[in-house]
């Protein structure tokens, strides 16, 4: 008789059957999910009133929700799981307006504007963190009725094209209230980064887009960590083979596993065209697929090569993926079997090299080159030795100086290049990572902050050229604001005992900038001091900065300059 009392037990995701799946409200699938403290957190970073957070924020939240129900955000690769998407989506909007707080939006703005547009600006990185995979829901599933049940549903998997997903994001803006609508057709600026992002063009989405970008690849990373794609459907089909291609291919270049545009290196960048070399794309691309546990991984390159040819990510060369190619610069000249992609569709927007400064000729077909083992050759070559202190040319663009060598000799080089790794005299630095030092008093911890700078420009941690960067790009080199970069890697690896102890702070910064002088990579000014001044556009006010070589933070070229900063003669 009790029984009749006991409440009923909440539902779990684990009970779900997959065939019979029940339509929840937005309410009922965060509970289900357990993303309360995330909407809590979305409430907070919103910083509006409450009455206005329920017209711009709530209705955007619950359409998406009852729209999503509990569909993956993928099928095989992250968040494959019952209720992936909702997930996935939930924990980018939040990181990208954590972002946003940190970022001073508009760039390069006055105080007044800034302050003016911020409650906006933060609204534009929520709707893109919230409509970044909305395509997903009419080109990867859709949900089918389960037959004499109308309250429940299985999902079905849809096999359309994967680019068409951007394509359709920016028709599901009316997930967003009229509200939300009108408020962002008021900043042009703004609405227009917002469908650049969301239609997939790097090249317009500005702010919005990287920092909503980063918080995409946060989350996809941290659930792939945590097996994310082991909780994929019993129904789902795999991962398409061209996508995991494409995905290890800018991964690659992301890193920079693959350098650009010199003697040794893997491609070259002609405008909207960047030529990679066969052998190194296929080995590459088949190396990561099988370290990340692939098994159906082509072993001949050609039916890889027809992979990105059949998907239309390669140019073709009539009816073949392979063009012969000859690489002519100041110092050196070879010729290559290249595939021909389109530049911005490996390259991310803030990697993106500059053009290859030199010629580019196409051969005919019938033109003998380098085969594949001396095109992987002279990468590995590259690779193992030591490359030198950077020699900097003020004027023109940053080379290697290197002879040019036969791809016999190439051979023959990359083997003594590997016996030189075996004596540790012979090389002064390693490809591996540097160990976190265990305190301000390591011998390393200068090499270590080098080390972090580069790594965390190339992924996204540090940002550049905006009012409250770290970093900066002149056309001098890299400029590093101080001491604000130092206290940041004090503060990220936790060598303080207190953020809030200014005497220890300052003790540690000063160490850090001196075991950093040592290394005698930065560039002195005209008094031989290693800080330099740096004058900002319409202000009296000036930076005080470390300046380094372009090629000691971006070897493969810098990013756009800051021409609000002007360094002081």
């Amino acid at each position: 008789m009790l029984r009749l009392f006991r409440k009923p037990q909440p539902l779990a995701l684990s009970d779900i059957d997959p065939s019979r799946i029940p339509r929840l409200t937005a309410d009922e699938l965060i509970r289900l999910l357990g993303q309360e403290n995330r909407i809590r957190t979305i409430r907070r970073l919103a910083g509006l009133s409450p009455k206005d957070y329920e017209v711009y924020y709530t209705p955007a939240i619950s359409r998406f929700l009852n729209m999503a129900q509990l569909r993956p955000a993928s099928a095989a690769d992250h968040h494959a799981g019952l209720g992936g998407l909702a997930t996935h989506t939930l924990a980018v909007t939040e990181s990208a307006m954590r972002g946003r707080k940190s970022a001073q939006l508009p760039q390069n703005a006055d105080p007044i504007q800034i302050a003016a547009e911020e409650h906006i600006w933060t609204y534009a990185m929520f709707a893109a963190g919230l409509l970044h995979d909305a395509g997903k829901m009419i080109t990867l599933t859709q949900l089918v009725n389960v037959a004499n049940s109308p309250d429940h549903y299985r999902i079905q998997f849809l096999s359309l094209p994967y680019q068409m997903q951007t394509h359709v994001n920016t028709t599901l803006f009316y997930l967003l209230p009229e509200a939300g609508r009108s408020w962002l057709q008021q900043y042009p600026e703004i609405l227009s980064q917002l469908v650049s992002y969301l239609s997939g063009d790097h090249y317009g989405w500005g702010m919005i887009g990287d920092i909503t970008q980063r918080a995409d690849g946060e989350s996809v990373a941290q659930d792939r960590k945590t097996g994310g794609e082991r909780k994929r459907l019993p129904h789902a089909p795999s991962t398409p083979m061209v996508e995991r291609m494409m995905r290890a291919l800018r991964k690659m270049i992301y890193d920079g596993d693959l350098k650009f545009n010199r003697n040794g290196g893997a491609g070259w960048v002609d405008g909207r065209n960047t030529y990679v070399v066969c052998g190194v794309a296929a080995t590459k691309v088949k190396n990561a697929l099988t370290d990340e546990g692939a098994t159906d991984i082509p072993t001949d390159n050609t039916r890889l090569f027809d992979i990105w040819q059949d998907h239309a990510y390669i140019v073709p060369n009539d009816d073949k993926a392979i063009w012969n190619i000859k690489i002519t610069a100041d110092d050196y000249c070879h010729s290559f079997s290249m595939l021909k992609f389109r530049t911005t569709q490996i390259f991310h927007p803030s990697r993106r090299p500059r053009d290859f400064v030199g010629t580019i000729e196409i051969l005919s077909h019938d033109v003998d080159v380098i085969e594949d083992v001396a095109e992987t050759s002279i990468i590995q070559q590259r690779e193992n030795v030591e490359n030198p202190d950077p020699v900097v040319h003020e004027s023109a663009p940053e080379r290697s100086s290197a002879k040019t060598k036969q791809p016999e000799e190439a051979v023959a080089a990359a083997k003594a290049a590997k016996e030189s790794k075996k004596d540790p005299g012979k090389s002064a630095s390693t490809k591996a990572d540097l160990p976190t030092p265990k305190s301000m008093e390591s011998e390393n911890v200068g090499k270590h902050f080098i080390q972090w700078v580069r790594s965390s420009l190339q992924d996204g941690r540090l940002s550049i050229n905006n009012a409250t960067a770290p970093v900066h790009i002149l056309p001098e080199g890299v400029a590093l604001v101080t001491p604000a970069i130092f206290k940041a890697y004090i503060k990220h690896h936790g060598f303080a005992a207190s953020d809030d102890d200014e005497e220890e702070q300052t003790r540690m910064y000063k160490r850090l900038q001196g075991r950093v002088e040592k290394l005698r990579k930065n560039k002195k000014n005209r008094r031989q001091l290693n800080v330099h001044s740096v004058k900002i556009k319409n202000s009296n006010s000036l930076l005080k900065v470390f300046l380094f070589p372009h090629k000691v933070f971006y070897p493969d070229g810098p990013p756009q300059t800051n021409d609000m900063l002007t360094l002081s003669k």
